[in-house]
């Protein structure tokens, strides 16, 4: 399972470091190397955290479902749960699309901010919600705040099925 999720949860870690600062924003600093490596370390870990408690066929078919969701643009988290549906029932398909592409688009913009503060530019992390009818009473008091605001939480995903993201300004 580690060969199947690792190259998908770095991926999904890296393409939110792209979608979240720009090469454009900050020439001098950029350093896709270094963030690759660094996510690579991270879904490393994380993946290995993930495979228990699931069998080989099971870890083969999320492998294979998170692959396709991260390499073929413009699929949706329902493709991605539907995809996941044979191996898990629907809620849990469900859980797992929605929280653990959440959980990996926060790591990279994460590690995008380590990355950034130890070139000596600080950036802090904003938290953002989709402000519609989902939005929980957990994560609506977050939305457009600061870190240094104060959550009501430590970080995203704030629950199962959070689809909260977090974006990076400058610090005051």
């Amino acid at each position: 399972m580690l060969a199947d999720l690792r190259p998908e949860m770095e991926r999904m870690a890296l393409a939110a470091t792209i979608v979240q600062i720009t090469p454009q924003s900050i020439p001098e600093l950029w350093n896709e190397t270094v963030i690759f490596r660094e996510a690579a370390d991270w879904a490393r870990q994380y993946a290995g955290a993930l495979v228990r408690g699931i069998t080989d066929n099971t870890r083969e078919g999320v492998g294979r479902a998170v692959q396709g969701f991260v390499e073929t643009p413009g699929r949706t988290i329902g493709q991605l749960r539907d995809e996941l549906e044979p191996l898990f029932d629907e809620a849990r398909a469900q859980r797992i699309a929605v929280t653990e592409t959440t959980r990996a688009y926060a790591e990279g913009t994460r590690l995008v901010q380590e990355e950034l503060a130890r070139a000596g530019i600080v950036m802090e992390q904003v938290w953002n919600t989709a402000t519609d009818e989902l939005v929980c009473s957990i994560c609506a008091p977050n939305n457009g705040k600061r870190k240094s605001e104060g959550w009501t939480v430590d970080s995203v995903p704030a629950h199962p099925n959070c689809r909260c993201w977090i974006t990076l300004e400058v610090a005051k």
